[in-house]
């Protein structure tokens, strides 16, 4: 009898294994189905977003966000916002927009997808569309928005409060979002923040292209060109503030990031006497570190030639020199 007990309950545990499996192999052949749905409306929506058909795009992704709150898919359900979001600022409904995209912010953070960055970035230029001013609350959202943007799904971010509040007198960081149909720019000090557009993110791609192609054939008048045209639109409200300045630190994105802005001629832009700028470009994650860094360090190492430049040069004229005079005194020996 005792046995047969034993023979009973492993019967259970073995249709129980045998249940559970079937369970699964039904669960996943039910989701099926709604993978291919979610699949057919995202591209739907892609294909009508890109030839600015905002209502085309909003039925397709409200369509996205029922399968994904009937079927309780989070990753389906923040992507719908997400669409939703875009087509309303393709319907140039700002407000719309950051309602949908925060909440494709929020399910996005739960979900256990953290490689895309396209809500905070739709975020950003939403909240700038609905900004009225360069220094409102949006341009202020729309900072922290972009700096997620940036890094992707980072741990932890400073608060544009800290990192202003370790800014030293003379500081000046800008920073850079730029998007498949629109780029801003953040910029601030201790005591000020602007918010600010950007030209198209095609004009600054061709820009850097074009800095590049001179750069590579050493045509620095070229670069000067297109550096004349792009400077002052990528440093918008700070041009007027460049002679007080004493470093600037960037965080670019984008094409910007393939820029070696620290090579172009901003002591050029509105600068005083022989005053020079130091120029810094981080990402995000390193930002508060480089605030804490010396601006002098870094201009003195711009502006100062190496020791060993020094000691060769030094060594080469002494030469020539020698050189005169020896050549002097032979003449002076002929009668």
């Amino acid at each position: 009898m005792r046995n047969l007990k034993h023979v009973r309950w492993a019967g259970i545990l073995v249709f129980g294994f045998a249940i559970s499996a079937f369970a699964q192999v039904r669960v996943t052949r039910l989701q099926e189905p709604v993978d291919q749905q979610a699949q057919s409306l995202m591209q739907l929506g892609a294909g009508a977003l890109a030839v600015d058909d905002a209502p085309r795009a909003r039925e397709a992704f409200a369509q996205l966000l029922e399968i994904g709150r009937k079927n309780g898919r989070l990753d389906v359900a923040w992507q719908a916002h997400d669409g939703l979001g875009r087509a309303a600022l393709a319907a140039h409904d700002p407000l719309l927009a950051i309602e949908h995209l925060e909440q494709s912010v929020a399910g996005y953070e739960q979900s256990a997808d953290k490689s895309p960055t396209s809500p905070y970035r739709s975020l950003a230029t939403a909240l700038m569309m609905q900004s009225s001013s360069p220094t409102d609350q949006y341009v202020e959202r729309a900072f922290h928005a972009a700096a997620r943007g940036r890094a992707g799904h980072p741990a932890h971010l400073r608060s544009r409060a800290e990192l202003a509040e370790a800014l030293r007198t003379g500081d000046m960081v800008v920073a850079v979002m730029v998007g498949d149909r629109h780029a801003h720019a953040w910029a601030f000090d201790r005591g000020t923040f602007v918010g600010y557009p950007l030209p198209p993110p095609a004009e600054i791609a061709t820009a850097v292209e074009r800095i590049t192609v001179y750069a590579s054939q050493q045509d620095r008048a070229g670069v000067q060109r297109i550096a004349d045209d792009l400077m002052p639109a990528l440093l918008g409200p700070v041009m007027d503030r460049l002679s007080t300045v004493k470093r600037v630190i960037f965080l670019m994105d984008g094409p910007l990031r393939k820029l070696a802005i620290g090579e172009l001629p901003l002591a050029t832009l509105a600068l005083s006497g022989s005053q020079r700028v130091s120029v810094a470009v981080v990402d995000d994650g390193s930002l508060f570190d480089e605030i804490g860094r010396p601006p002098s360090n870094a201009a003195q190492a711009r502006s100062r030639p190496p020791m060993s430049t020094l000691v060769a040069s030094a060594v080469i004229v002494a030469v020539l020199i020698g050189a005169g005079v020896a050549a002097i005194r032979r003449r002076s020996s002929v009668p």
